[in-house]
């Protein structure tokens, strides 16, 4: 049986670059006037649904992105024999607590 209170979500797909292409579709939606009840995501997805939680709008968004930078993501791991991965990710953390992505 269909809800007589229908609600709206937007999922969020993960895949780094991808996260700039969710701003392109979060403006199409805001200028058609399409607000979700509910936002998910995965990785990248996860971090854009978390910055609308926290009061962005596709345009504070984008200019969040325009501003990032290779080295406020990640940084090389000079050690890989103490990790799984090349890459340390641990810059991104910093970013989006200090740089205004969330708001806890």
């Amino acid at each position: 049986m269909l809800s007589d209170d229908p609600k709206r979500a937007l999922v969020l797909s993960g895949g780094g670059g991808r996260g700039a292409y969710h701003v392109g579709v979060l403006r199409f939606l805001e200028e058609h006037e399409w607000v979700p009840d509910v936002v998910v995501g995965t990785s990248i997805g996860a971090v854009n649904g978390a910055a609308l939680a926290s009061g962005h709008t596709a345009n504070s968004l984008w200019a969040l992105w325009r501003r990032l930078r290779t080295k406020d993501v990640q940084k090389p791991n000079w050690n890989p024999f103490s990790s799984v991965s090349l890459l340390d990710r641990s810059p991104l953390r910093d970013t989006l607590l200090n740089e205004g992505w969330l708001d806890f």
